[in-house]
């Protein structure tokens, strides 16, 4: 996984698709991945026909929307607390862990609504689509990239701690909406905490929801690096902290 973080980049253009038996281990990663809420009922629904998700692309303007893959995961799940971050938290696992088998992804925030979806996919009882996940062969294959166009570790953080900066570079290069890296960390003692930096006023309306996605995806990179590094990670909400502005998450982190 922690390769997989260096690895992973947005991948827009895809070669073919994958075989079936890699088919089959994103189908059992999706049925077993670690939730921020367990009481949040999430599916992510592999669509082996890429063409059953495309063809209703031609409605769309942006082209941010219109990844052309040969498959697709729909995600759907309930609306409760922090129901989007975490989906992110959930789905970003799973991104991570496509990556270590070389399959190349794409978060895809389309605007799809229930009965476009009800033609690719049976959705659960009281569970909503959100988001879908591009995913196939890739054009080229994953390899460590060295340079991203990300904000400076010193725009997302209040304080730089040499054992901590590992896992703030593991948040600075996780993937967000239009590259808004919406994330603010407040770093106290053995706790990051997380919080949500609003993007310019321009964008704030059009992504604020995928945003709270992005929450979750950056929590999970914090996440993965942390435990690569050999550290036991408790994620908590600070009472205290809960009473300002944007706070999302703690990570109280302790040596193995």
């Amino acid at each position: 996984m922690y390769n997989a973080i260096e690895k992973r980049i947005s991948i827009r253009k895809y070669s073919g698709g994958i075989g079936e038996n890699l088919l089959s281990k994103v189908k059992a990663w999706s049925e077993n991945l670690e939730s921020l809420n367990p009481d949040i009922p999430v599916k992510f629904h592999v669509v082996k026909e890429g063409e059953q998700v495309s063809k209703y692309f031609k409605s769309f303007m942006d082209r941010y929307m219109k990844v052309y893959a040969p498959h697709y995961i729909l995600v759907t799940t309930e609306k409760k607390d922090n129901y989007l971050e975490n989906l992110g938290y959930m789905g970003e696992q799973l991104v991570l862990k496509m990556a270590t088998e070389g399959i190349g992804t794409c978060w895809v925030g389309s605007n799809f609504k229930d009965h476009v979806v009800k033609q690719i996919i049976q959705i659960p009882q009281q569970q909503q689509y959100i988001i879908m996940i591009a995913f196939g062969k890739p054009e080229n294959p994953l390899n460590s990239i060295l340079e991203r166009k990300r904000k400076a570790l010193s725009e997302i953080s209040n304080g730089r701690i040499v054992s901590y900066d590992t896992i703030i570079k593991a948040l600075q290069i996780a993937p967000s909406a239009i590259n808004s890296q919406p994330w603010k960390v407040k770093i106290w003692k053995n706790e990051i905490h997380l919080y949500y930096d609003a993007p310019k006023k321009i964008y704030k309306k059009m992504i604020q929801s995928l945003n709270k996605i992005d929450l979750g995806i950056g929590l999970c990179h914090m996440v993965e690096e942390a435990r690569y590094e050999g550290m036991d990670v408790e994620l908590v909400k600070d009472q205290e902290k809960k009473r300002e502005q944007d706070y999302f998450m703690t990570l109280h982190l302790q040596s193995s």
